[in-house]
């Protein structure tokens, strides 16, 4: 998980990484429990540093034949 820390003028101040290995495999019950752990963490930070959470949804598309994130690629990519 990337956060990044921003100044009230738009710049960006830091960031870092949460890393993330037990959310890859195990049971299901077992992985909402580590993103309930992980998603504390990241409250932990924001509280911290004084600071609000805003979460951002990235969306791949197919660019089409001979685009970047063609078959194999892009649904690799998507499952992650």
């Amino acid at each position: 998980i990337a956060w990044a820390e921003i100044k009230k003028e738009g710049n960006l101040e830091s960031f870092g990484e949460i890393p993330t290995p037990y959310l890859w495999d195990g049971k299901k019950e077992k992985r909402d429990y580590y993103a309930w752990v992980y998603a504390h963490e990241i409250i932990k930070l924001a509280l911290a540093k004084n600071k609000g959470i805003v979460i951002e949804r990235v969306a791949i598309k197919d660019k089409g034949y001979r685009g970047d994130y063609k078959g194999r690629k892009s649904r690799r990519i998507k499952h992650s």
